[in-house]
């Protein structure tokens, strides 16, 4: 059974994964994140962001690391996977993300790897993009 938590500090940054992997099944692709045969964490690529077909935009549209795995490097080395996988299909322009505002570890995360806030604000999230 597949038991991942965001942590109490960081339950008010994270909606249901799962429900959205299956409400978004047709235009999103799960991931589990492994450390070996460990579970510990959760990432939904929308591989059609700007939604027409064009595929000019991925999303990551949801990302979390189980609460007993943070501090371990896991969403750094998963972060650093999406973008090398999106990378290497030329016909994509950007990544986009959102993220609360208060949510400062993932901003961080988000900013090392070159992310830049859009100005954009979306059910009250921050909207990040990287170009790829």
């Amino acid at each position: 059974c597949l038991s991942l938590e965001a942590g109490a500090d960081r339950k008010d940054f994270v909606a249901n994964s799962f429900a959205l992997a299956w409400l978004f099944r047709d235009s999103a692709e799960p991931y589990i994140i492994y450390n070996g045969e460990i579970a510990v964490g959760f990432l939904l690529l929308n591989m059609d962001g700007d939604g027409d077909g064009s595929r000019k935009i991925c999303e990551i549209t949801r990302f979390m690391i189980d609460h007993r795995h943070h501090r371990k490097g896991y969403a750094t080395e998963a972060l650093h996977s999406v973008i090398s996988y999106v990378k290497q299909n030329p016909a994509y322009e950007l990544i986009r993300l959102s993220c609360s505002p208060n949510n400062r570890p993932a901003i961080s995360l988000y900013e090392s790897k070159g992310f830049t806030p859009t100005g954009e604000v979306n059910y009250g999230e921050v909207i990040m993009t990287l170009k790829v």
